[in-house]
């Protein structure tokens, strides 16, 4: 056993007095420390000595200096003899991936940040995961089937299992950290909690399209089993649960890609009627479309022509034609992604302004490129810059923790950089535009929250946009 006077020192005085504690009483320390974590709860959140220079790790960065409003947060995890690794999976590591450390002497794994008392993420643990491998999204799908929950955190949601696609990264829960400050509306939650009272219909949907594209993703060789012309739509209809297909004619029409994560993970439908209810907005239909099977996501979200199609020409004439809705019109019809969907709705709203007159985009993957072995990062930017501006109205935002890419995309800049880079861009060109950072992650427990801001901010009438 590793001798813990020799570990390096902790940021957290906690853990610190734990190794002072293992000198005197090295068999009962580890299990009173346990006994402690399991009555408090974690994560471990301690505030930043800010006369320690161990706690900013001894740098003069300005990005770690030490603020008022900064604490330490301890993510920990309690690892039998046979636990040989520990992974978080967590939007605000500085790494990819980000592995607890075991503190010598101890069954304790760690990791420590500093995070701001507005900061709001989720996080869940993998063990024992196998060495090498490429990092890739299959890899990152396979490890989410495997993760677990922090026990010890009360504060969790749930990814359902999406029966339509079994295969597909879903049905896990995450454990959640939500500082004292972050943003949190009280009638949002209580909307979170409840039921919905408008109707939300499965629909599926087949598409001349999208008989035209590839049956696999670009950078895969194996083709995708299963049939590509057809996609599952959910609708919702506000007005109430007993009301007919046709008994509301909507102004405002939301399609929404990752039609799945936004209908039964992130809340839409509860949040669209919790912005209803307190007047904020008017009657709001929405279409939740969903991909194709398994990861197809990388093909009907990548620069794909004839899914463009499928939405702007297909979508929406069926269900003008399915629910009599005849007051819809281009200024109040908003396409909204987040990720990779994001800088798909970003690209169909501009290309095809003459059906989505606004876009919303939660944290746009804009520093992408349609191929990228071959061009250059921010194809997006790129584009709106050499091209003369169309009517739509943008809503960007994006995490103040979107600053490290997955799967070993070293070339690429940030999610961060990348979208004020096209906030920038956007403005030089006139286009009207609402632009929000918030202190989390690339992370669902983000996106869920900030979503109505970017509705108020499109649709809100007047008096309830949010202020800049």
């Amino acid at each position: 056993m590793a001798d813990p006077r020799r570990a390096p020192v902790p940021e957290s005085p906690r853990l610190r007095r734990l190794l002072r504690d293992l000198g005197r009483a090295p068999k009962r320390a580890p299990g009173r420390f346990w006994q402690e974590i399991e009555r408090r709860g974690t994560p471990l959140v301690e505030p930043v000595a800010r006369n320690d220079p161990r706690a900013v790790g001894g740098s003069t960065d300005p990005d770690r200096l030490v603020t008022d409003h900064d604490h330490l947060v301890t993510l920990l995890f309690r690892g039998k003899s046979d636990v040989r690794t520990v992974e978080v999976q967590c939007s605000f590591g500085s790494e990819f991936p980000t592995r607890l450390e075991l503190l010598p002497g101890t069954d304790v794994w760690y990791r420590t940040w500093r995070l701001s008392d507005r900061f709001r993420g989720s996080y869940r643990f993998v063990v024992n995961l196998p060495e090498g491998g490429p990092l890739s999204y299959p890899s990152w799908i396979e490890r989410t089937r495997r993760s677990i929950t922090d026990p010890w955190n009360p504060r969790r949601f749930l990814d359902p299992t999406d029966p339509g696609d079994p295969g597909g990264p879903h049905g896990f829960a995450s454990s959640e950290i939500v500082m004292p400050r972050a943003p949190d509306r009280p009638w949002l939650r209580e909307a979170f909690t409840g039921r919905v009272q408008g109707r939300l219909v499965e629909e599926r949907i087949e598409s001349r399209a999208l008989r035209r594209q590839l049956p696999r993703p670009r950078w895969e060789k194996r083709r995708i089993p299963g049939r590509h012309d057809r996609r599952r739509v959910w609708v919702y209809l506000p007005g109430g649960a007993g009301a007919g297909p046709r008994a509301v004619d909507p102004r405002n029409l939301v399609v929404f890609l990752d039609g799945f994560d936004y209908a039964h993970v992130l809340a839409a439908p509860a949040t669209l009627e919790a912005l209803a209810r307190r007047g904020s907005i008017g009657p709001t239909a929405a279409l939740f479309v969903e991909h194709g099977p398994k990861n197809y996501r990388g093909v009907d979200l990548w620069w794909n022509e004839p899914f463009g199609e499928f939405l702007a020409d297909e979508l929406l004439s069926w269900a003008r034609g399915r629910f009599g809705w005849s007051k819809l019109s281009a200024p109040r019809t908003v396409l909204v992604g987040a990720s990779l969907g994001g800088q798909t709705a970003m690209l169909w709203a501009l290309r095809r302004p003459e059906v989505f007159g606004a876009v919303l985009s939660q944290s746009g993957s804009f520093q992408n490129a349609p191929d990228p072995f071959r061009e250059e990062p921010n194809w997006t930017a790129r584009w709106v810059a050499d091209h003369p501006r169309v009517p739509i109205r943008v809503h960007l935002e994006v995490g103040l923790r979107e600053t490290v890419l997955p799967f070993g995309a070293t070339r690429y800049p940030t999610i961060l950089s990348s979208n004020r880079h096209l906030r920038d861009v956007l403005r030089a060109k006139g286009y009207p535009l609402s632009y929000s950072e918030f202190d989390g992650g690339h992370d669902d427990a983000c996106w869920r929250q900030t979503l109505a801001e970017g509705l108020l901010a499109l649709l809100g009438r007047p008096s309830a946009r949010p202020k800049r």
